[in-house]
């Protein structure tokens, strides 16, 4: 049986239903668990604790149970008053996820909620025409970002210049260097010292995990800041381009909170992970290619967005179910990253797997960028970036290996490991 959508979105797939007990572990590990540890701002004490209780293993224990009670059909999940599916087989992900936008969208109502407190007019909250109009600017100039290779040589400079003045860094001069980066690449060379926009951002990002659905009252500043860079955009910049190609219908301003927190805080985090495995892991060689495959695979091991969410735009029949407009789709990245069952390298360090020849690329359970119409448009911006960063630091110094990357049978962790400052050799 299969779960690709018909012309009418429907899947050959009928749901099931859980227990109210398995419905409380869902409830508990696929969204208060989430929820608490930031769903738009990172919560590092909260995910101390999680990594403490091995959250990310009950989670993949959950959901494994579940696929097999139910052979691999979703599950309905009781979760409140919005009906919740949870999808496990890959042909039903593939369907959620190019189903896109219609009739399955990412602008589900706690990411609007959440989100349009600091971001108002960004893609992920458009939708019809206007998401279209938004995604086809968005794509155009993060392409062209992405073939630039002065964005990729001001990454491997900043990087060096950390090796170069530290023995060790800590997460936050990390964090530091991807927040001028991302300064740097979307608001250009001027900006890179303006500490204060991604401050503020920041700070708005972190009220956002309330999801209050009301404006934060910091967004007039932070819009004065942003206007004061795209008034004279610094050629070369993303935004530079942003203004270029904006029309009416889509504009430039509302774009960029994105792409800062993205290529900043988000990027900061993948790649300081893959470090720790490349440090557990040495690599035979560091090259910006096989780095490019190593930040992927930091992503699938260890993933930022431990679940994704879509909402459906209208009914949608599920096998002999119809299942109603409103419903939300979960799609578990931190199970099915890890499925054994379908994956023989699911706990392996294995970056080869995205050269050519490997299988990672095209595998629907990983979802470190997405796939789809709705995937990560800044994609590839953060692998040439981040891998320039990877290579600049790996082929200048020796790490470290951290403790608790590996467990006792030499495989990854389940759960990224705290953030303790990486050290050279």
């Amino acid at each position: 049986m299969t779960g690709e959508l018909d012309d009418s979105g429907a899947s050959m797939r009928n749901p099931a239903r859980a227990t109210m007990r398995d419905s409380l572990s869902a409830r508990t590990y696929l969204s208060a668990w989430p929820t608490a540890q930031g769903l738009f701002h990172a919560r590092p004490r909260v995910r101390q604790v999680a990594r403490q209780l091995d959250v990310a293993l009950q989670t993949i224990l959950l959901c494994d149970r579940l696929r097999r009670e139910h052979d691999e059909s979703p599950v309905w999940l009781r979760t409140g008053n919005v009906g919740t599916l949870l999808i496990i087989h890959r042909d039903d992900i593939a369907s959620i996820l190019y189903g896109a936008p219609e009739p399955f969208t990412a602008d589900t109502a706690v990411k609007h909620a959440g989100m349009s407190q600091y971001q108002p007019g960004a893609v992920s909250l458009c939708r019809g025409a206007q998401w279209r109009r938004v995604r086809d600017l968005i794509d155009t100039v993060l392409s062209e970002a992405a073939d630039d290779p002065a964005h990729a040589a001001t990454a491997r400079t900043m990087a060096r210049n950390v090796v170069d003045t530290h023995h060790e860094w800590d997460f936050r001069t990390w964090l530091e260097l991807h927040r001028r980066l991302a300064r740097h690449v979307v608001l250009g060379e001027r900006a890179a010292g303006d500490q204060a926009v991604t401050d503020l951002l920041a700070s708005m990002t972190a009220s956002a995990n309330r999801v209050s659905g009301r404006p934060d009252p910091s967004i007039p500043a932070f819009n004065v800041m942003i206007e004061s860079y795209l008034r004279d955009p610094q050629p070369g910049s993303v935004a530079a381009n942003l203004v270029e190609l904006e029309t009416p219908q889509a504009p430039a301003a509302p774009q960029l909170a994105h792409l800062l927190t993205k290529l900043g805080d988000t990027l900061a985090l993948n790649t300081f992970h893959a470090l720790q495995l490349l440090a557990a892991r040495p690599p035979t060689t560091t090259g910006p290619i096989y780095m490019t495959a190593a930040l992927q695979e930091a992503a699938r091991l260890w993933p930022t967005s431990g679940v994704l969410t879509r909402e459906s735009t209208h009914d949608t029949r599920w096998g002999e179910e119809l299942v109603p407009a409103g419903t939300q789709f979960l799609i578990v990245n931190t199970f099915g990253h890890r499925d054994r069952r379908r994956v023989d390298y699911a706990d392996d360090f294995l970056p080869t797997e995205w050269l050519d020849g490997g299988s990672a690329q095209s595998e629907m359970l990983f979802n470190g960028f997405g796939h789809g119409p709705q995937d990560c448009p800044g994609e590839e911006l953060a692998l040439s970036c981040g891998s320039a960063i990877l290579a600049a630091v790996t082929e200048a110094v020796e790490i470290e290996p951290p403790s608790g990357v590996l467990r006792d049978d030499g495989r990854v962790a389940y759960s990224s490991q705290a953030l303790a400052p990486i050290r050279r050799r």
